[in-house]
């Protein structure tokens, strides 16, 4: 294996050493359902224009014959605040809305919600973290920026050679919420307890605007003196 540039070292994974754990899902023996494990599921693109999904014509006798159409709610006056539709079981600030998604590994956030015992289930959802890899196309300064800690909603994830996993990143802005039933297709692998525990820490920076983990805000500091 080639030695790594300084540029394309990860200055995280210089201070913890393994970023990934394998995970052998041959035996199910331990609870997937904790936070750093990696899944498949939906990622919706919420930074688009909301489109609502509105009936024009309704078949009661085959419902398959109904119309719709798609309408940008910037175009619809009535939008969130139409006539109940009792077709579709919409209450008059209801809407359906349309979203692009699609699957991409992701990491549980979140672990199942704790309830007081003899009440009836509130739902299981978890907030989840969509993984994207660097493609061919993207300019080598975005590449280094991400290792460096440069983007506030970015979190650098280095390639494993052993797992077939290529250099990515986390993106804090596509944060999801998926039910549990949406969360069927396991990975082999999920994040160490030292990865977590630091991307938490550039989590709360993302959300508060402080970084207020000193090891974290010392290793971004010492990383930047280092590259060019």
């Amino acid at each position: 294996m080639a030695e790594k540039t300084e540029a394309e070292r990860s200055p995280l994974v210089d201070l913890i050493g393994d970023f990934w754990a394998a995970v052998d899902l041959t035996h199910r023996q331990r609870n997937l359902f904790t936070s750093g494990q990696m899944f498949w599921a939906p990622i919706t693109y919420r930074d688009e224009g909301l489109q609502l999904l509105r009936l024009d014509e309704y078949d009661p006798k085959n419902e398959r014959n109904s119309r719709f159409r798609l309408t940008q709610e910037s175009e619809a006056s009535d939008a969130f605040n139409h006539f109940p539709v009792k077709e579709l079981e919409l209450r008059k600030n209801e809407e359906m809305v349309v979203f692009r998604a699609k699957y991409r590994p992701a990491a549980l956030f979140s672990v199942p919600m704790t309830q007081p015992e003899g009440q009836s289930e509130r739902g299981r959802s978890f907030v989840i973290v969509p993984h994207y890899s660097f493609q061919s196309d993207d300019p080598s300064d975005f590449r280094e920026s991400v290792r460096l800690f440069q983007y506030s909603a970015l979190f650098h994830s280095p390639a494993d050679i052993g797992l077939r996993l290529p250099d990515g990143y986390f993106r804090f802005d596509r944060i999801s919420v998926v039910p549990r039933q949406a969360l069927t297709e396991p990975v082999n692998y999920r994040m160490t307890d030292d990865a977590l525990n630091f991307m938490n820490a550039w989590f709360d920076a993302f959300r508060s605007g402080t970084l207020k983990d000193d090891v974290l805000a010392l290793l971004i500091t010492e990383a930047r003196k280092t590259r060019p």
